[in-house]
Formats: structure tokens, C-alpha cells, sequence
């Protein structure tokens, strides 16, 4: 029995239509959302990944991807690794990993509890992300057949709010989805329902330290702002560290504002602002924030 790591991979809208970019691609401290990916599954496999792409790809993106991972096995069309199951034994899991959900803590009990479980070739197991407010509770109308009002009852977040916002991953037997009509494998949301529709046990662990949307340039901001503080935390009791090589390159006139890295290669132009929390791996142009 093994378990083979499949992660999703994506073109949220605010990335434009720059042919290479991707939420895999995409910088975050001094990695990439491929990068902190892969260190938040290493404890449950070390089998070496495959991507799979909900868009058309070409020779460029997948280079990019092998650049950042060369050990990654392939890179695949959904059709093209739907194709690829029948070469799995029914035995086999599949690790199904969506940064669009993507988890906060890289130690996560709800990982480490994927890793701590011996799976169950019958069921399916995902992590989940629960819903939350920011101000903790949510309130509700509670009304009678007639539509009287009999209470207004609140629910409070992470002790009787209940419902899921996201699915980080999956952890799927290969015989689960031969046996499911068309899984959709671009969405572990839909995956979650067809599987549960089709019968197939399954069990969710919610995230503790809870995730990020990273479908939206706020979630983004928001895991770049929690990476950067640990980067500052770290120099702080390490230390400078080397700088990267080839060494980034600031244009004198070019500002950068608030926490920003700047990666290996990446280059700030004239005139250019970078308004943090950010990370930089490409040029960086004047027109660019």
C-alpha cells in the first residue's frame, strides 16, 4: 500500500493571463505556495509528487514547475491523470493536495493525524477548514411552523459552528475513485460530496490552526504576512543570512514598503513600488505594486 501525493494546481483570476503563472508558482517568503506545500505534507509521504493542472499547460509551465521540484514524477492535464489511475492498485491512496485551502500551521495536528493513521482502504479521509467570522459567532432567526419568532439563538465559532469552508486535502483510495462516475478532481469540495453521494465512508479532520483562501489576493497577503514574520522572528535570533544567487537587484529610484523579500534573481525596476507583505521572484516593473 502506498500513498502518492497529487497536488492541484490552478489560475485564480487576479494572477491575469501571464502564461507561466500558477498558484504553485506563485513566491511566499523565500519559497513558493509549491514549496510550504510540500513541507506541510512531507510527514504523511515522501513519494515524490505529481502536478496536475486544471488549465492547459505548455512546455514552459511545466519547466517551472521542475525548476522548483525537480523530483516532481509529471505533470498533468486532469483528463491525462484520469487516464493515469488505472495504472494505481486498488490499494494505493491518493494524497490529493489544493493550495486554494491552504494551511496555516505547516504542523498541523490534522496533518499529523493523516500521517498517524494507518488508512483504511474503504475510506476516505479529508482535512477541512471550518468556517469562521471574525467576530467568532454567528446569530439566527429561530421561528415556528407559522413564522413566529422564538428565539434568536447564536452559534459560537469552534464550539457549535459546524459547517466547512474549504478542503486543504484528501486522502483517497485508488478503489473509491475507480468507482466514482467522473470524480471531479478540480474541486476536493465536489470530490468530498461525490465520494459521500457514491456511498464511500468517509471522515473529516478540521484544520486547528485554520487556512487561508489562496483563490483571492487577500489570502495571499495574508500567508505572505504570517511568513514574513517568521522569517523576521528567525533573523532575529539566527541572525542574517547569506544573501540569495544570483542576488536580487533595486533600482535606486524603486521603493520598497513595509516586509518584502526579495528572492534569487528578482529584479525591482526604475520607479517601480512594492508595497508589502510581499515576495518578489520576477522583474518587478514600474507600473507593478
Amino acid at each position: 500500500m502506498w500513498t502518492f501525493p497529487i497536488l492541484l494546481d490552478s489560475r485564480p483570476r487576479f494572477l491575469g493571463p501571464a502564461p507561466q503563472a500558477s498558484l504553485l508558482l506563485l513566491p511566499v517568503g523565500s519559497g513558493t505556495v509549491l514549496s510550504h506545500l510540500l513541507q506541510r505534507l512531507s510527514s504523511i509521504t515522501g513519494t515524490p509528487p505529481l502536478v496536475v493542472a486544471g488549465f492547459d499547460q505548455d512546455r514552459d509551465y511545466e519547466q517551472a514547475i521542475r525548476r522548483l521540484c525537480p523530483e516532481v514524477e509529471a505533470v498533468l492535464s486532469i483528463p491525462a491523470f484520469l487516464e493515469k489511475l488505472n495504472t494505481y492498485e486498488p490499494s494505493d491512496h491518493l494524497l490529493l493536495a489544493d493550495p486554494e485551502c491552504f494551511p496555516l500551521d505547516p504542523n498541523d495536528r490534522a496533518l499529523s493525524c493523516l500521517e498517524l493513521h494507518e488508512p483504511d482502504a474503504r475510506t476516505a479521509t479529508h482535512v477541512v477548514a471550518l468556517q469562521g467570522r471574525a467576530e467568532g459567532t454567528q446569530e439566527f432567526v429561530d421561528a415556528d411552523a407559522s413564522g413566529r419568532v422564538r428565539a434568536i439563538q447564536r452559534y459560537y465559532e469552534a464550539v457549535t459552528w459546524p459547517v466547512a469552508a474549504g478542503v486543504a486535502c484528501s486522502r483517497v483510495p485508488v478503489s473509491c475513485l475507480r468507482i466514482t462516475d467522473e470524480p471531479p478532481l478540480n474541486s476536493l469540495p465536489r470530490l468530498r460530496r461525490s465520494l459521500a453521494a457514491a456511498g464511500i465512508p468517509c471522515r473529516d479532520v478540521a484544520l486547528a490552526g485554520g487556512a487561508v483562501y489562496l483563490g483571492a489576493e487577500a489570502g495571499l497577503l495574508a500567508l505572505n504576512e504570517q511568513t514574513l514574520r517568521e522569517i523576521g522572528r528567525r533573523a532575529a535570533r539566527d541572525g542574517p543570512r547569506a544573501a540569495p544567487d544570483p542576488a536580487p537587484v533595486v533600482h535606486e529610484s524603486a521603493r520598497l514598503l513595509g516586509r518584502v523579500v526579495l528572492q534569487a534573481g528578482a529584479a525591482v525596476a526604475e520607479g517601480a513600488i512594492v508595497i508589502g507583505p510581499a515576495a518578489c521572484s520576477v522583474v518587478v516593473l514600474p507600473q507593478s505594486t
